[in-house]
């Protein structure tokens, strides 16, 4: 979808929402004093301008200031002489002349503002025609939820920022030094959500919005354990997170938060027995407290959504203003899992779709100015390896998952793979007595390994992770 239809055909539809008399007041006050046109707000644009002629004379004037020039009725009229359609409006000379009987000075800016507004106005309102158009389009391939986000689509870019993708060196100098006056006046990173990973902090400092962090490693690391131990850390800290499942329901994830929860307290109760219902009535209580606790964090779940990157973004978008308006912020996404996101456009290439879905997160990173984290699996080739210690090129399906994160980090957990070789207790004493005390010496431990830090150095950490309760406790570096 997108707003070529703002202006509609139907005139008398958005009569109200044009004003050419406004549009010639402010092209003239600026044709009468060049320097009216630093008054007017600096996201005002040709397209704000419904009159056709009057986009090209607004055009015209950022020409010519660009140029080092004066746009006048005088020094315009040459540059309009042989335009036909100011010549069907009474040619340049009578037009622009009559545009300097229009000015304003004193209302300029209000008046450019006052143009603004009656553009996004008519972006809605042909927003709403697009809508009903594909609405009851016989297409039975299209679906209510992509109408939707390409409707929110379209009207966020009305309300973007005209210049929000460019500033000068100098500018990015200021915010980089006012960056590092933040931190020593607040103790904070701008910009920068703290975990309860230590090392990692350590290592690059915390998760930084616009970054695209992979979390990978193969089936039975812990990478949901992984996730949601962090989505607690995080949030306990004060910083929004949204998580997406579409691998477990909410139900599940919240069991394990509690288990984790409980662990954390010295009372255990399995994620496992939530499911078989074999946690003790006595012990409701416990979990009662633990979910007061998680009440409180600004943790949202998400696990029916539509497992596409639009999808997301359309859900965050809400989100975020939500928090905003309870003067809180949005500060990281977890994805779980890319393996199990489509795109749409490449049916059958999975490489292809997987590269575009990570090229769409890190843009959502952008956008939405949050640090997402990204669960991904690995390739089945580390199976066929003797060290099973991932690496770049174990990540599955596309080389642009590494390409595109700004930092990838690996589970890893040798625990998994000892147990899958236990020797026979009976057959082989020594071999099992030698296995089972290897096995007891890492079995509540995972290797983090980092992989990529686009931020700093890599480096690896043994922390402790108990998965019964899918704990991880990321202080208790072994």
């Amino acid at each position: 979808m997108t707003l070529e239809n703002q202006q509609i055909s139907d005139e008398e539809a958005i009569g109200p929402l044009i004003n050419l008399e406004m549009e010639q007041s402010v092209l003239g006050s600026i044709l009468m004093n060049p320097k009216a046109l630093d008054a007017v707000p600096v996201e005002l644009q040709s397209e704000h301008f419904y009159e056709g002629v009057h986009k090209r004379i607004f055009d015209a004037c950022l020409s010519f200031r660009d140029q080092g020039k004066s746009a006048t009725p005088i020094t315009l009229r040459a540059y309009f002489q042989h335009d036909e359609a100011m010549n069907q409006v009474g040619g340049a000379q009578a037009y622009l002349a009559g545009l300097g009987g229009m000015a304003l000075p004193y209302a300029v800016r209000d008046y450019a503002q006052s143009l603004i507004e009656l553009y996004r106005l008519r972006g809605l309102v042909g927003v709403c025609d697009d809508i009903k158009g594909a609405a009851t389009q016989p297409d039975a391939d299209l679906q209510a939820h992509k109408i939707a986000t390409d409707a929110e689509e379209a009207i966020q870019s009305l309300f973007g920022d005209a210049d929000q993708g460019s500033v000068t060196a100098g500018e990015a100098g200021e915010m980089s030094i006012q960056r590092l006056e933040a931190i020593y006046r607040e103790g904070a990173v701008p910009g920068m959500s703290p975990t309860n990973m230590p090392w990692l902090s350590e290592l690059c400092g915390g998760l930084y919005h616009t970054d695209l962090v992979i979390v990978a490693g193969r089936p039975g690391m812990g990478k949901s354990a992984f996730a949601t131990s962090l989505a607690r850390g995080i949030a306990d800290n004060g910083h929004g997170v949204a998580l997406f499942s579409f691998e477990m329901s909410e139900e599940q994830l919240t069991n394990r938060m509690l288990s984790e929860i409980c662990y954390h307290r010295g009372k255990r109760i399995e994620y496992q027995d939530f499911r078989t219902g074999k946690v003790p009535e006595v012990r409701i209580p416990e979990l009662r407290d633990a979910n007061n606790y998680l009440s409180d964090l600004p943790i949202r779940i998400w696990s029916r959504s539509e497992p596409t990157v639009a999808r997301v973004r359309s859900e965050l978008r809400r989100w975020k203003r939500s928090l905003k308006a309870q003067g809180k912020s949005l500060d990281v996404v977890i994805v779980d899992y890319i393996g199990l996101m489509h795109d749409g456009s490449y049916k059958g290439n999975k490489v292809q779709e997987v590269a575009q879905i990570t090229k769409n997160l890190k843009s959502m990173a952008r956008e939405l100015d949050v640090c997402v984290i990204a669960l991904s699996q690995l390739s089945r080739g580390v199976e066929s390896r003797d060290d099973k210690q991932p690496m770049l090129s174990d990540l599955r399906d596309s080389g642009a998952i590494e390409q595109d994160a700004d930092s990838v980090l690996f589970l890893y957990r040798h625990a998994y793979y000892l147990k899958n070789n236990q020797p026979d207790k009976i057959a082989d004493p020594g071999g099992y007595a030698a296995w089972q005390g290897e096995y007891d010496r890492v079995k509540n431990k995972c290797k983090i390994i980092m992989a990529k830090n686009r931020h700093g150095s890599g480096g690896a950490r043994d922390v402790t992770a108990y998965m019964p309760c899918s704990a991880f406790s990321f202080d208790e570096v072994l």
